[in-house]
């Protein structure tokens, strides 16, 4: 979503300037939701747990939320990097790309079929 919205205010259109305007509050009707909805079920568990007491933490739900992205984030740019080298033909499973040969586990699961 956050694409979509950034995409469309990158866009000089008079359309573009128009989507956003009319997309912007159910832009932000999901993101306060989602705040809202995990926020609710973070309190039903506190308070079963008789933990109500720590319920201050739950302010830093965003913050976890904006780290929980960025940790995904971070960890698909490798993925996409090293899918982008291999090249069109995708992943080439038991061969070693660097150094052009057959890994040896390639060689034993074909020796077993």
């Amino acid at each position: 979503m956050t694409g979509l919205g950034v995409t469309l205010y990158a866009l000089p259109t008079p359309w573009a300037n128009t989507v956003m305007e009319n997309a912007a509050p159910i832009f932000a009707t999901s993101l306060l939701s989602g705040y809202a909805s995990t926020i609710v079920l973070d309190l039903i568990g506190l308070r079963r747990r008789r933990l109500l007491g720590n319920a201050w933490v739950l302010v830093l739900t965003p913050l976890h939320w904006l780290l929980a992205v960025g940790r995904g984030v971070a960890g698909a740019v490798p993925i996409d990097r090293r899918s982008a080298a291999l090249g069109k033909d995708g992943a080439r499973h038991g061969v070693d790309v660097a150094r052009g040969r057959i890994a040896p586990f390639a060689i034993a699961a074909s020796a077993i079929i």
